[in-house]
């Protein structure tokens, strides 16, 4: 599970309610880009996250890295494999916000994001196909289509095609790659929290309702 550096939004939510289900979870985060945002870091930081999601142990670990190397990918699914002896499911949920307006933007801003949320998304799905044992059911690679406006969904929205088209995955027995649309904004704790829906590519979705946002299962 990539991207859970806060206690609020759609990778926390998903990381907190997988073991429920009975999967040990790796979690994926890099605190020095909230930091940098106007939302800041979690005020109880990484430790406090991880705190929140039972913590560390057994079916727990975390890994800090920037995706912004392309190196690390593979590093953070060598480290899950490693602790856990397989991968089942990535939900690829990272994301770098770009903000800045056309009379502004910078050929380094336009790189930032491509790096992190197009091409480490398509290099954890490279590693994970090739290390995916297709003998275990239900493996899945969970991208996401795009964001909010004028943040987290640079260049994600078009992920699906091009990664079906290198990987086709279930379509030829094994395991498949998925792309949910977020909906909504997802707020940990206090009763003010919104809902939020992460659309499935086959009509289903992934939902978090409530005061504490949660997120179930997803399909199709």
């Amino acid at each position: 599970m990539t991207g859970v550096s806060r206690r609020a939004g759609i990778g926390f939510a998903v990381a907190r309610e997988l073991p429920a289900s009975g999967a040990r979870v790796a979690v994926q985060s890099w605190p020095p880009y909230d930091a940098d945002q106007a939302w800041g870091s979690d005020p109880a930081g990484i430790d406090g996250v991880l705190d929140a999601l039972g913590g560390t142990g057994d079916d727990l670990t975390h890994m800090e890295a920037d995706f912004a190397d392309p190196e690390a990918p593979e590093r953070v699914m060598e480290q899950a494999v490693s602790r856990f002896g397989h991968v089942d499911v990535v939900v690829a949920n990272h994301a770098r916000s770009s903000r800045q307006a056309l009379a502004d933007v910078t050929a380094a801003e336009l790189d930032l994001p491509w790096a992190v949320n197009a091409r480490a998304s398509v290099l954890l799905t490279r590693v994970f196909a090739a290390r995916n044992d297709d003998r275990r059911p239900g493996g899945r690679m969970i991208l996401f289509r795009a964001g909010r406006k004028g943040s987290g969904g640079r260049y994600r929205g078009g992920l699906l095609g091009p990664v079906r088209t290198w990987w086709p995955g279930d379509e030829e027995g094994g395991a498949g790659v998925r792309a949910v649309q977020p909906r909504g904004c997802a707020v940990a704790g206090g009763s003010g929290a919104r809902s939020s829906v992460a659309q499935g590519s086959g009509g289903s979705g992934v939902r978090g309702i409530g005061g504490s946002v949660g997120v179930g299962v997803w399909e199709g």
